[in-house]
C-alpha cells in the first residue's frame, strides 16, 4: 500500500512538473505579435533598400543615356562646318545653320563630317555622306543614321531636345533631357530626371 501511493505521489509530482513547462496561451500570444513585429520591420528595411536600389540604378541609366546621346552629337559637330551642316528651322523649313538668327532654336541637324586635310591641294576633304540627328517626342528616342552605312544609333529615354544658336558662324548649344519611371504606383510615378547643356564650336575651315 506504501508503494502504492508513493507511485501515486511520484506521478502527480512529474504531471506537475511538465505541466510548469508548458506555455500559456498569453504567453503564445505575446511571443507572437513581438514576432510579427519583427518580421514586419525587416520587412520594410528590405523592401526600402530594394526600392532605394532601383531608384539609384534607373538614375544612373538616365544619366548614361543622356550622356552617351550627347557625346555622340557633339563628337559629330565637332568635325563639321556651318556650310556643311543643315537644320530644320523654327518655321520648318530645312536652311544651312549659316542662315540660323542668333538664339534662334532649330531641329534635326543634318552633316557632312571632315575627313582630313589635303596637303597638295591646301584644302579640307568632306565625307560625300551625311549624318542625321532625328528627336521623336512620341517614341522618347533620338535616332542618329548614317546615310553611307544605313547604320542607326538610337538613344532611348530622351524627352527634349533642343538647339540653339549662339553664333551662327560657328557655335551653337544643345539641350538634352532624359527621363525614366523608377516606380509605378497608385500614388503616382517616382521618375529620375536629367538635364545636360553643352555648347560645341564648329570647325572654321
Amino acid at each position: 500500500m506504501r508503494s502504492y501511493l508513493r507511485l501515486l505521489q511520484e506521478l502527480w509530482r512529474s504531471n506537475r512538473l511538465i505541466k510548469s513547462k508548458a506555455f500559456t496561451l498569453v504567453e503564445v500570444l505575446v511571443v507572437t505579435f513581438i514576432s510579427v513585429i519583427i518580421f514586419s520591420a525587416i520587412f520594410m528595411v528590405l523592401n526600402m533598400g530594394e526600392f532605394q536600389n532601383r531608384i539609384g540604378s534607373t538614375r544612373i541609366d538616365v544619366q548614361q543615356e543622356a550622356r552617351r546621346a550627347l557625346d555622340w552629337m557633339m563628337r559629330d559637330m565637332r568635325q563639321t562646318h556651318r556650310t556643311f551642316m543643315n537644320v530644320t528651322n523654327e518655321t520648318g523649313y530645312l536652311v544651312w545653320f549659316v542662315d540660323v538668327p542668333n538664339g534662334q532654336a532649330f531641329s534635326d541637324p543634318e552633316l557632312q563630317l571632315c575627313t582630313g586635310y589635303d596637303v597638295a591641294t591646301g584644302e579640307t576633304s568632306w565625307t560625300p555622306y551625311t549624318i542625321r540627328y532625328e528627336f521623336n517626342a512620341t517614341s522618347q528616342t533620338v535616332t542618329r543614321t548614317d546615310s553611307n552605312t544605313a547604320q542607326v544609333l538610337r538613344f532611348n529615354n530622351i524627352t527634349d531636345l533642343t538647339f540653339t544658336c549662339i553664333d551662327h558662324l560657328n557655335l551653337l548649344r544643345v539641350n538634352i533631357t532624359a527621363q525614366k519611371v523608377a516606380k509605378s504606383s497608385p500614388a503616382g510615378n517616382i521618375t529620375q530626371v536629367f538635364n545636360l547643356s553643352e555648347e560645341v564650336r564648329l570647325r572654321n575651315d
